[in-house]
């Protein structure tokens, strides 16, 4: 017996998924964006909105924080979101923001024509080598056909059990092959599985979402938990439950804003009903919450940009308690309602948040918790 409604529930959701995705970019295009910075060379031939993300994140990066803490750290999660920021940028403006700040970029990859693109640098923090690698999120027509590849794939040539996004995993392998190909990035790979350096993984939407497969790979060459931790931004699920599980351990945060329908655009795709059903039909046993739906991995920190502070949450409650349905609904009544102004899928707006809540008296108690032994 076939499960009920799959024909009906799939075009519903079919739908759903085209409205919020539709719906998040005309928000995101329509930002008011600040006027770039004054007197810069490399700002001049860029767009206004990529002057602002440059401004924004260059400033940003004027007093980072990489060091390795166990918990959400507001200025570890500022700076891995300017880093996240200056992956939309192109490769002369990273590399000269970077260089401004004492990094060193190491590898700017633009891969065609699947458009996956990437950076990894080099720092030094309390006189201990940094890495970080920080992957774009979506920004053509390509990255959504990446974001719309649903099915399930099981994750190569690590010792990380589960399976995980099709379109996800090959931006990841990507990511991970040019950095072991690259003579001045293959350091990466060894010094931080020796525990000779320390890795900062980040990323928004997309590119948060392959950051989170990325760290797995790292975890299956060695890299251990003390020495990498993830920051992602308003980024989807990846991988099954026993993906998740294996993997829910270490420094991974999430930080999404409420209201952004991204983070659980994958946890309830139509096409996992139809693996659902193709499992049924050949004996797999399916539970009612289907086995094979994506679940999110690590902590989440979920901000409201009406409010001061976050909820914190372990992944599965994330999952689990709220829908990408949930979610169309919450950003229709924001579209219409002028109470309300959550529309933020975009990355200026997850810049704009932290900012405000490294500068709160919550954010810096929690810097002073956080710094004492």
């Amino acid at each position: 017996m076939g499960l009920p409604g799959l024909t009906v529930r799939r075009h519903v959701l079919t739908l759903a998924m085209f409205a919020c995705l539709m719906l998040t970019a005309c928000a995101s295009s329509h930002q008011p964006v600040p006027a770039p910075e004054a007197g810069r060379a490399d700002v001049v031939s860029l767009t206004p909105y990529n002057a602002a993300l440059l401004q924004q994140a260059c400033t940003a990066l004027n007093r980072p924080e990489l060091g390795q803490f166990t918990a959400f750290h507001p200025r570890v999660a500022y700076t891995a979101a300017a880093f996240s920021q200056l992956g939309y940028l192109p490769e002369p403006t990273v590399r000269t923001c970077l260089a401004e700040r004492g990094f060193t970029l190491l590898g700017y990859f633009d891969l065609q024509p699947a458009d996956y693109q990437f950076f990894a640098a080099q720092g030094m923090y309390k006189g201990r080598k940094v890495y970080i690698v920080s992957v774009r999120g979506s920004d053509s027509s390509e990255d959504w056909i990446t974001n719309m590849q649903l099915a399930n794939r099981g994750l190569k040539d690590t010792t990380i059990p589960g399976r995980v996004h099709q379109g996800f995993l090959g931006y990841a392998e990507a990511v991970y092959n040019q950095i072991a190909w690259n003579d001045a990035t293959r350091p990466l790979l060894t010094e931080t599985s020796m525990g000779k350096a320390d890795l900062l993984i980040t990323g928004h939407s997309l590119g948060g979402a392959v950051g989170l497969i990325f760290t797995a790979m790292m975890r299956g060459i060695g890299v251990e938990p003390g020495h990498m931790q993830t920051y992602t931004f308003g980024a989807p699920a990846v991988g099954d439950k026993e993906f998740s599980r294996a993997n829910d351990t270490g420094k991974i945060f999430r930080i999404e804003l409420e209201g952004d329908p991204v983070p659980f655009a994958a946890s309830i795709s139509p096409w996992l009903y139809e693996q659902a059903k193709r499992n049924q039909d050949e004996g797999i046993e399916v539970d009612a919450t289907y086995q094979s739906q994506f679940m999110h991995i690590g902590k989440s920190y979920t901000f409201n940009p009406r409010q001061e502070g976050f909820t914190e949450a372990d992944a599965a409650l994330g999952t689990e308690n709220r829908t990408f349905l949930l979610s169309v609904v919450n950003n229709l009544i924001a579209l219409y309602s002028s109470k309300y102004d959550v529309l933020e899928h975009d990355i200026t707006s997850y810049m704009t948040i932290l900012d405000k809540h490294l500068h709160s008296e919550e954010g810096q108690a929690l810097i002073q918790r956080l710094a004492q032994p």
